[in-house]
């Protein structure tokens, strides 16, 4: 999981450019190279926000929820989407970037597929929303991808896949 950065004021959320540069900071200093903040207030609501930085060498498993959707608007930096059948054959994969780079800047996935987001830049920045509460046994982690924790094997395969 990624670190959490705490929001002190909860009521009322403002994020500002020096928000977003912290963000990235802890990014770049974690072990897993991501972070967040949870615009929620707690894991049993029923709609998650997060605005979540990744670095280029993180590795996200291929995985899908079931009965929640899923959405992603860019905010910094590009990355790939990548959508697999239950077999591990890639179906769908497309570019996300902020609005006006002429690529896809916000997207939503309403069934139930596994997918994956990698990183193009050296860190980018997405705000993340899906349907609460948070449950981990609703996430389906693809057997035919490498586990989250070996991230050199992981990252490997999100190269043959880029």
């Amino acid at each position: 999981m990624a670190a959490v950065i705490k929001i002190d004021n909860m009521d009322e959320i403002s994020l500002v450019a020096n928000d977003l540069e912290i963000l990235k900071k802890h990014a770049l200093a974690e072990p897993l190279r991501r972070s967040r903040y949870c615009l929620h207030t707690d894991d049993q609501q029923m709609v998650h926000e997060m605005i979540i930085a990744q670095c280029c060498d993180t590795y996200n498993p291929p995985h899908r929820h079931s009965g929640k959707p899923k959405s992603f608007h860019m905010i910094e930096g590009r990355m790939k989407v990548i959508l697999f059948d239950d077999d591990g054959n890639v179906t769908r994969s497309f570019i996300m970037a902020p609005p006006g780079q002429g690529e896809v800047a916000i997207f939503r996935l309403n069934r139930p597929c596994y997918f994956t987001v990698v990183p193009l830049d050296e860190v980018v920045i997405v705000h993340e929303t899906v349907q609460g509460p948070f449950d981990p046994v609703k996430k389906d982690n693809a057997s035919w991808a490498p586990a989250q924790h070996d991230i050199e094997a992981g990252l490997a395969y999100l190269r043959s896949l880029v």
